[in-house]
């Protein structure tokens, strides 16, 4: 069974095409570009499945190419739209508010077993996150930042980057972000962005927003505005697993 080294099966199948009569066809040959789920390509001629590799595979005849991306993955998509954020999401959830202390946070995450949670005013307003990792940067925390740098990165840092001062002063900024606040006592001053989704809205929308901007939960709010649950990555794929048994279950019942 080969691989579908091109963007689709049209151009898979343009390509074999081309290969004169007689000659050895070569996979390596064709641009690495993989097709979605490097899905496999099923060579038939004359209604024989050809069960050689596309390496040593010799077109003596017009072969055809099916590869068999389209009708699974549609099916699977379709279902994703039906799953809600508010069927996955947890609810009630915790929250803290800004003027609560270093100490009591740390408390709160461990206890529950948690990795962050959502800042809240008094109204139930979202005001931002904090995470494990906002509190292990802080100096009350075994891990430290340095600060020896001043206001510029140590000449030679950028060899350390591979020449990229681009990524050297990005990340040299978020330590800087992240030393300054370092004695913190209070939550507010440590939080960072929260990034919100709809009660109503879709596990896809859900999980698109997780993806682009490579967070670790959503704060769900309702259509007021207020905090109604969290919806973590956990969370996300077990809709990914329930979507995918279904699909399975339905695939299984279509044989029958």
């Amino acid at each position: 069974m080969a691989y579908c080294q091109v963007s689709n099966a049209c151009a898979f199948a343009e390509r074999i095409q081309r290969v004169p009569q007689g000659a050895n066809f070569r996979a390596r040959a064709l641009p690495q570009r993989a097709c979605p789920a490097r899905q496999p390509v099923v060579v038939t001629r004359a209604g024989e499945t050809m069960g050689k590799t596309m390496d040593s595979f010799k077109r003596n005849s017009r072969a055809s190419v099916r590869c068999n991306v389209g009708k699974t993955s549609t099916k699977l998509q379709e279902l994703y739209t039906t799953l809600q954020v508010a069927d996955f999401m947890t609810s009630p959830c915790i929250s803290i508010r800004p003027e609560t202390t270093v100490e009591e946070a740390i408390e709160l995450l461990v206890t529950k077993g948690i990795s962050g949670v959502p800042v809240t005013d008094d109204d139930g307003q979202v005001l931002g996150v904090i995470s494990g990792f906002d509190i292990i940067s802080l100096d009350k925390s075994p891990g430290h930042i340095d600060r020896s740098d001043g206001m510029f990165p140590k000449l030679g840092s950028c060899e350390t980057y591979g020449g990229d001062k681009k990524q050297m002063w990005k990340d040299f900024i978020e330590l800087k972000e992240i030393a300054e606040f370092a004695n913190s006592n209070t939550v507010g001053a440590i939080m960072h962005n929260a990034y919100t989704i709809g009660v109503n809205a879709t596990i896809v929308q859900a999980a698109s927003i997780v993806v682009e901007k490579k967070v670790h939960r959503l704060s769900v709010l309702d259509e007021s505005g207020k905090l109604v649950g969290v919806l973590s990555r956990g969370d996300i794929m077990r809709a990914t697993l329930k979507a995918l048994q279904t699909q399975i279950k339905e695939a299984d019942s279509d044989d029958v």
